[in-house]
């Protein structure tokens, strides 16, 4: 019935329009790592047959963005395999899963950089590639005439994305897995699939993840118990859930308060500079009628270390912020607001420069209904501070990897100067 596939085909390219336009303007994804691959492997396996009957896509690989999405996967993954799994993200261990769409976005543009991850993937996994992949049979079709020798490194160690979730990936190396990674994420919790975690940071270094974001939880699992967690407004149960408010994410609060659903918050300014890459957001709207402004700056410096910077303007009331990482790694508090992290014999030193005198502490992660995931072997690691009112006040913490080499500390700089650089 040629007639009738021909309206099906033609309202299907109409429609597809719409979630096309989340790639814009420059290949980001709103819905983060899981969704990304779900999603844009059956768009793209949408184009290639439309591609193969027509012998045109009609444009569609042109939607703004959407040639570009490759590079946003790639920075996505961190330097042994843990991805960034903001919002509903299954796992922050891909592991053995290729995505056979990374290798028909290489073959569109023409290049091998941006399938840097799934070569490793590829030779690290050998047969283990074959576990849970429906897709994996397209890998043979879009990689045909692709060499399967490594590919070449990625040219820039850092990638910044706007659209509807705006994020900072920054690296200090491409081939070394014990390597310093950073995915910083703005946005609105009012996307879909998002959580109460504007502002939030996951960190890599030493072949180990220090500060990490809890993988969502089975919806059925919430949704038998009669959670209604699609309800995406200000009091919506879904808030109520540990893992998707912002007490649960490396992140601020104030006051015990949830983040602002309909707040935004963009990337607005950024640095490229091997030595200090650097990526600042302004969180105001996310904390509307909790304090007047806030920035976050983090930033990888020299190649050795992390400073997570935040500037906070406090309203005619006073405030106490809560500074929180949520961490798989064993917490020793040390004096003078410092604390050594420890996993799997590696260690990492959280130092608190800014206020002076803060005491840092952790919090358990049990969530408080029988429902919910358990989050066995993590902790909150952080510090409480009132903040008086019509003040400004400045957060600042260094994370420092404890290997053989000593590392020197540079002057750290207000966020208004990072643009050269500290």
């Amino acid at each position: 019935n040629p007639a009738l596939a021909l309206n099906i085909i033609n309202r299907s390219m109409s429609s597809i329009h719409l979630p096309m336009k989340q790639y814009a303007p420059d290949g980001g994804y709103p819905d983060g790592y899981g969704y990304w691959d779900y999603g844009t492997s059956f768009n793209i396996l949408f184009i290639a047959a439309i591609e193969k009957v027509f012998q045109t896509d009609f444009g569609l690989s042109q939607s703004p963005g959407f040639l570009k999405t490759g590079n946003y996967h790639l920075n996505m993954l961190g330097p042994f395999g843990y991805c960034f799994n903001y919002s509903d993200c299954f796992t922050s261990y891909p592991e053995k899963n290729i995505s056979p769409a990374m290798f028909w976005l290489a073959n569109k543009n023409k290049e091998r950089q941006s399938i840097f991850n799934q070569l490793n993937i590829i030779k690290q996994s050998g047969t283990g590639l074959i576990e849970d992949n429906r897709l994996l049979p397209a890998t043979l079709i879009w990689s045909l005439k692709m060499p399967f020798e490594d590919g070449p490194k990625p040219l820039s160690n850092c990638w910044f994305g706007k659209g509807e979730t705006p994020v900072a990936l920054m690296r200090s190396d491409w081939d070394n897995r014990d390597a310093i990674f950073v995915g910083f994420k703005g946005g609105s919790p009012s996307v879909s699939h998002s959580h109460l975690d504007i502002g939030s940071f996951v960190l890599d270094a030493l072949g180990e993840r220090w500060s990490m974001d809890f993988p969502m939880q089975e919806y059925n699992e919430l949704e038998t118990k009669g959670v209604n967690i699609w309800d995406l407004s200000q009091n919506s149960q879904r808030w109520e859930i540990f893992r998707y408010n912002n007490m649960a994410h490396s992140t601020l609060s104030f006051n015990g308060a949830n983040q602002r659903v309909k707040g935004y918050a963009p990337i607005t300014k950024t640095t490229s500079d091997p030595n200090f890459l650097s990526a600042i957001s302004n969180l105001s709207s996310a904390y509307n009628g909790q304090v007047d402004s806030v920035s976050r700056g983090i930033a990888i410096v020299n190649k050795n270390y992390v400073i997570v910077k935040d500037e906070i303007v406090t309203s005619s009331n006073e405030s106490t912020v809560r500074w929180t990482m949520v961490t798989p790694a064993n917490v020793q508090i040390l004096e003078n607001g410092n604390a050594i992290l420890s996993k799997n014999g590696k260690k990492l030193e959280l130092r608190v420069v800014e206020p002076s005198g803060a005491i840092i502490k952790t919090w358990s992660t049990k969530p408080t209904k029988d429902y919910e995931a358990q989050n066995n072997g993590t902790s909150l690691v952080g510090f409480e501070v009132k903040l008086p009112k019509n003040t400004k006040n400045s957060l600042t913490v260094l994370m420092v990897p404890k290997n053989k080499n000593e590392i020197t500390i540079k002057k750290i700089s207000p966020l208004q100067n990072w643009a050269g650089g500290n």
